[in-house]
């Protein structure tokens, strides 16, 4: 009901702001072209700006020209980058043949500044107690071992030894996956029936089939357990929700953390030893948000200790700072030149081949002009959507006729030999505010294994080099080959930041950093600064001072760059294209929801640090303007899923299946082929926007925006079990008693997941398929990715089609019908595989990987932010 509710609501949002957009475009005077900026547009003495604009009828699109006066207040290029030259007002114009629009600029000597009010949404209900299962400590030894007890290594005759009952009255039995403890009195239902399977628990990996062959009770709540090759103790050891959260926080500061950076870490040459990651300040940013919380949960614990609250500072501190370090390794100031390269409807799902921006480049002066909506993102899919259903015809859905140049032969490709001798025409692009996904030393073996790097000169600048080949499809980033390009280096990255992770050992020309940054990087980031202003920021000034220009910096480089994060090229980096032209193109179908999402949450929490009014502004301006609606944008992941699927079923396998897919909306079939659909990472991407959003936003329309939105994410993760997912959608609903997909409230399910989380971070293998209670969904044969893996009860098992050969299109359907009849399940956390919430919690023997270790952070973040937020006690 409350999604119908909520749908119905959309339905009115959208009349109205179809009506808003309406009478923008029609109202008197007419506007034929259209100047976009926020309400109450303001710029600082030295910012600058690059305009966006549309035409109200795409046939009258044509090259603009820009004048702003009086030039000692801004000044403007050909391109429509507006900076700020002094204080006062300034009267923006531009013209295309007869049509013309102006616009206000207010230039100040300091940002206008919004009343700063720290806030904290928490849950309003009552804490769910934490659950007292014990937790699973193994220690493995190989045979010969002296620490192993005589009356267990001296056994040969394991006839008398295939059951054991421990002190608490649990009857331990081997089996044929391993061996499954039953205890009548276990904390929950869900906790009588244990399962251990694979070297998790066992000496070796493969526990199938009489590999386990003996078990002997420990004298006390665990056992001994004997294979060919080894022994392990099974120790059941008995510690609270925080008691479990601080020894794993102090495995992972041991062994994971790489200068404060937190990702995974590789067994080497007889020791655990740390690596940079593309993703590093994402994996940092979760882990240190969990930490954060845990300081703030432990300073107003009475009866947490002084050392524990201290060493939760340092810990919280030291995340922070690595990842506030990725604001300012780069050290970019000043500007760049780029190719003036226009933006294209590429094919969706993901050819690389003109996906984003063309290969051609507007030459010297040549007309500029393209064909763009003028309407926004969220209003085209609509319309597209809508007929694509009715008719079949894809044109509208992939805006066929948008993103033609006026004048085609005044673009061309610079890297062809015949183009060599040409001139092209050129854009300034702000460099500062770039943001590193990651950094290391040059004297680090492993500082260059990815597509572009940049090494750190004697003389302020940077050098991009990679370790790609040039057969590789990510050899070009959107077209450029940045091997060779040098930018400016010459900014100072703070001093404590230094200090505190690199010491006088080191200078900036050790430095090489990774660029070609993407979203998903950028919402870690977002994420954690939210709670670094919260928790550290108000006893450490010195940190929020180095905080606000770092949140500051992103915002301005966003907004100088048409909504783009652009590397050395001056060109945006593969994924973090926020610009309505991409977010308009056919190939960003599915993406753009969730890209809006990452989008205003940037804006939004810049505001929420700086104080500063105009981003709060800028993010309403993203959210709510007639050509953008990034809110009712992010609102439409369903159905543009929905969408994506059934055009790549069409182009792909067949239209009757396409045809299906549309038809078939909002029933369990579809709601399967999402699932089947999904990228994890993009979930953890949108999960970790909406903690920030729900918890920063209080207007009720854009509340109803991000609900609906939520809720399309909600179809997949609410069977996920997943804590930390299951806590961010509670924090939407703050008051309300939310259930999952398997009727269980998800705070208990939470509660009850965290509870049975491994201790070790190993990825070690817990599952096989010998179990008797889950199985994973196999399709492989169709050809589909392993992330499409899904895992179901065994207990009532729906007869699956026979998958070999070749398959007809009646025999797909039959199948899909088949499928959404499953009964969906998810294993227990220590019965299933261990890796980042970047990955769904189906997976059950995949991640077997002894030499590697994650961090702590799918125990610790959750737990801290239930705690944190009242949701756990």
């Amino acid at each position: 009901m409350a999604v119908i509710l909520n749908r119905f609501v959309s339905l009115i949002l959208s009349i109205s702001m179809l009506f808003t957009s309406f009478f923008s475009l029609i109202g008197s005077p007419v506007k034929e072209l259209k100047i976009l900026v926020p309400k109450n547009w303001e710029m600082s003495v030295g910012d600058s700006r690059t305009l966006d604009f549309v035409f109200k009828n795409k046939d009258k699109t044509g090259a603009i020209e820009w004048e702003a006066s009086p030039a000692s207040v801004a000044e403007v290029d050909e391109w429509g980058r507006v900076t700020a030259t002094g204080v006062g007002k300034a009267t923006i114009t531009a013209a295309s043949g007869k049509l013309k629009d102006k616009v206000t600029l207010k230039v100040v000597a300091t940002p206008t500044l919004i009343k700063g009010v720290r806030q904290t949404h928490d849950y309003k209900g009552n804490a769910v107690t934490q659950v007292k299962n014990r937790q699973k400590v193994v220690t493995r030894y190989p045979k010969g071992s002296p620490e192993v007890p005589e009356q267990v290594s001296n056994i040969t005759d394991y006839t008398n030894f295939q059951q054991a009952v421990t002190a608490d009255g649990a009857m331990w039995t081997v089996t044929d996956y391993g061996v499954l403890r039953y205890d009548a009195n276990a904390p929950t239902k869900r906790d009588v029936e244990q399962r251990f399977m694979g070297d998790r628990y066992f000496y070796e990996a493969d526990t199938t089939e009489g590999k386990v062959l003996a078990i002997i009770p420990d004298g006390e709540y665990g056992i001994w357990t004997v294979m060919h090759s080894g022994f392990s103790h099974i120790s059941m050891a008995e510690m609270s929700g925080t008691q479990k959260a601080e020894l794993m926080s102090d495995v992972t500061r041991t062994y994971v953390d790489r200068r404060g950076m937190v990702s995974q870490a590789r067994y080497s040459n007889n020791a655990w030893r740390t690596y940079d990651d593309d993703n590093d300040g994402l994996w940092t940013s979760m882990y240190g948000a969990g930490e954060l919380m845990r300081y703030a949960a432990l300073k107003n614990d009475p009866e947490a200790t002084p050392e524990q609250i201290e060493q939760a500072r340092q810990s919280a501190t030291r995340a922070s700072e690595a990842v506030l370090l990725l604001h300012y390794i780069p050290m970019r100031t000043g500007t760049t030149q780029a190719y003036i390269r226009r933006h294209v409807n590429g094919n969706f799902p993901g050819d690389t081949e003109d996906r984003w921006l063309s290969a051609d480049a507007l030459e010297q002066g040549g007309n500029e002009a393209v064909y763009y909506p003028s309407q926004s993102p969220a209003v085209l899919f609509n319309s597209g959507f809508i007929n694509y259903a009715l008719t079949g015809s894809d044109k509208r859905l992939m805006n066929d006729g948008f993103y033609t140049p006026l004048v085609p032969d005044n673009w061309s490709n610079p890297a062809d030999d015949e183009n060599a001798g040409k001139e092209y025409a050129k854009r300034t692009r702000l460099l500062k505010g770039f943001v590193a996904r990651t950094y290391s030393l040059k004297s680090e073996n492993n500082s260059i294994h990815g597509n572009i790097y940049w090494r750190v000169n004697n003389d302020n600048t940077a050098t991009g080099v990679s370790s790609v080949p040039e057969s590789s499809p990510s050899y070009l980033i959107n077209y450029e080959n940045l091997r060779g390009v040098v930018v400016d280096a010459s900014a100072e990255v703070p001093q404590r930041l230094w200090d505190s992770l690199l010491g006088s050992d080191y200078t900036a020309k050790d430095i090489i950093y990774k660029g070609d940054t993407s979203a998903d990087e950028l919402i870690g980031h977002v994420f954690i600064f939210k709670l670094i202003y919260d928790i550290l920021v108000p006893e450490d000034p010195e940190l929020g001072a180095i905080l606000a220009v770092a949140a500051n910096n992103l915002a301005q480089h966003l907004v100088d760059n048409s909504h783009q994060l652009v590397d050395g090229s001056g060109q945006p980096t593969t994924w973090s294209d926020f610009s309505r032209q991409t977010f308009c193109s056919g190939s960003a179908i599915a993406m753009s929801p969730l890209h809006s999402l990452v989008s205003l949450s940037i804006f939004k929490v810049a505001a929420y640090i700086t104080g500063y009014q105009k981003w709060e502004d800028e993010y309403r301006f993203l959210a709510l303007d007639p050509a953008y609606e990034f809110a009712e944008l992010a609102s439409q992941y369903g159905e543009r899923i929905q969408a994506a699927v059934a055009y790549t079923l069409d182009k792909e396998a067949s239209p009757l299946l396409a045809t299906a897919a549309n038809l078939l909306a909002n029933t369990r079939i579809m709601e399967t082929l999402k699932r089947l659909a999904l990228n994890y990472s993009d979930e953890e991407m949108a999960m970790l926007a909406f903690y920030v959003l729900f918890q920063l936003e209080s207007d009720s329309k854009l509340l109803c925006y991000y609900r609906l939105a939520l809720e399309d994410w909600w179809a997949s993760i609410r069977y996920s079990e997943n804590p930390l997912w299951y806590y961010i959608y509670q924090l939407a609903y703050p008051g309300k008693t939310v259930k999952d997909a398997y009727g269980n409230n998800i705070l208990k399910t939470a509660a009850w997941s965290l509870s049975r989380h491994p201790i070790d971070t190993v990825q070690f293998l817990a599952s096989n398929k010998k179990r008797d209670d889950i199985a994973s969904l196999d399709l492989t044969p169709l050809g589909l990715n392993i992330r499409s893996t899904l895992s179901y009860s065994v207990d009532e098992v729906t007869e699956l089609p026979d998958l070999s050969g070749e398959l007809e299109t009646a025999d797909i359907l039959k199948l899909l019908v088949s499928i959404s009849k499953l009964k969906w399940a998810v294993a227990a956390p220590d019965e299933r595989a261990l890796h980042k919430y970047n990955t769904c919690s189906y997976w059950l023997d995949s991640h077997h990987n002894t030499r590697r270790m994650e961090a702590s952070t799918t125990y610790t973040l959750p737990y801290w932010l239930g705690v944190y937020h009242g949701m756990l006690k």
